[in-house]
């Protein structure tokens, strides 16, 4: 299931609403920008077809589901990334999908970037660059419509991967600090539990 909430005042949060999907895992929730939609992402859905369920936002505290889309993401979906018109959905740990969402009843495969021997965990785009979470590979740069690199949301193209120290890049957020013009990439691994203390 996944809960729908109105946070207007922090002191009173309200349940709203809720849906149940066909999924043993509602692993990843996203809203774009914009506020026009939203995604959940599936896990072993019982026809194992798994996936994504958009949600339209037209009534925030009341999303219907606009459609559901699961060709070449049928693995599973662990996380994804929502822009005001495209939507980016990790395929089975291996690749992620583009997708055109600007008609939310019909999503439309764009294409898609698999960065060769790497397994992939976590996506996130910032002004038209896509940074993929590799574990060892580490962070993968791809220009997915910037330009800058020859890449565009139909042809991403290949930048740059940033190593990893320790081998386990979960996680990665792209900062632009405005008041210094200075960008930063914040990254955070998935560190074994062998050996410690919570084993």
């Amino acid at each position: 299931q996944a809960f729908f909430w109105d946070v207007t005042d922090p002191a009173n949060i309200v349940k709203t609403d809720s849906i149940k999907i066909d999924a043993r895992t509602v692993n990843d929730v996203k809203v774009s920008p914009d506020g026009r939609y939203a995604v959940l992402s599936r896990e072993g859905a019982s026809n194992r077809r798994n996936g994504l369920v958009i949600m339209d936002l037209s009534n925030p505290a009341h999303p219907t589901i606009a459609s559901t889309y699961d060709e070449g993401l049928t693995g599973g979906v662990h996380n994804v990334f929502a822009t005001n018109d495209y939507l980016f959905a990790l395929s089975a740990g291996d690749k992620y999908v583009i997708l055109d969402v600007r008609d939310l009843k019909n999503p439309k495969f764009v294409s898609e970037y698999n960065h060769p021997n790497s397994r992939i965990h976590d996506v996130w785009v910032h002004n038209g660059f896509a940074y993929s979470s590799e574990w060892g590979t580490g962070t993968v740069i791809v220009d997915v419509g910037n330009g800058k690199y020859g890449g565009s949301i139909e042809n991403p193209k290949f930048v740059t991967a940033v190593p990893y120290p320790v081998g386990a890049n979960h996680a990665a957020f792209p900062y632009y600090q405005e008041s210094t013009g200075k960008f930063y990439l914040f990254l955070g691994d998935e560190m074994g539990r062998r050996g410690y203390a919570w084993t």
